[in-house]
C-alpha cells in the first residue's frame, strides 16, 4: 500500500474540490510528489491543503495567501509536531502567527486595527488523524 493520501482523500480532507486541488497544484501553490499522474500528499502537505482550504472559504484571496504561504507551512509543522497542544493560525492576510496562549490570542486580536482570521490547526489535526484511523 502506498503511503500518503491521494487528491481525492485530500479533496475530502479539506472539504473542497477535486479540481480545486488540482488546480493549486498547477499554479504551484502545493506540491505533492508525483509518481506518473498519480500524486501523493504527505501529511504534513494534507494539512497543509485544509488551512489553505479553511482560509479560502473565510474569504482570503489566493493570491493573498501565496506571499504567506511559507509561514502558513511552518505553523502546520510547528503544530503537527506538538502533539498534546492546541493550537491556532491567526492571520490578517500579511503576516502569520501561531498560537496556543487563548489571552495572547485575545490580547493580538485587541491590539490589532486589522481583521484577523483564525484556523484552529489542532481541529483540522484531529479531523486528519480520525479520517486517517477510520480509513
Amino acid at each position: 500500500m502506498e503511503s500518503g493520501y491521494t487528491s481525492g482523500e485530500v479533496a475530502d480532507l479539506a472539504r473542497t474540490s477535486l479540481r480545486c486541488i488540482q488546480w493549486w497544484d498547477e499554479r504551484g501553490l502545493i506540491s505533492p510528489s508525483q509518481l506518473g499522474h498519480r500524486r501523493r500528499f504527505s501529511e504534513y502537505q494534507a494539512m497543509e491543503v485544509m488551512v489553505v482550504a479553511e482560509l479560502r472559504r473565510k474569504g482570503i484571496a489566493l493570491q493573498k495567501l501565496r506571499p504567506i504561504f511559507r509561514s502558513i507551512r511552518n505553523a502546520v509543522k510547528t503544530a503537527m509536531d506538538s502533539a498534546g497542544e492546541r493550537w491556532y493560525l491567526l492571520t490578517d492576510e500579511r503576516r502569520v502567527f501561531i498560537e496556543s496562549d487563548t489571552s495572547r490570542i485575545v490580547k493580538l486580536l485587541e491590539q490589532s486595527p486589522s481583521r484577523f482570521y483564525v484556523v484552529s490547526l489542532s481541529g483540522l489535526t484531529g479531523r486528519l488523524f480520525k479520517e486517517r484511523v477510520v480509513a
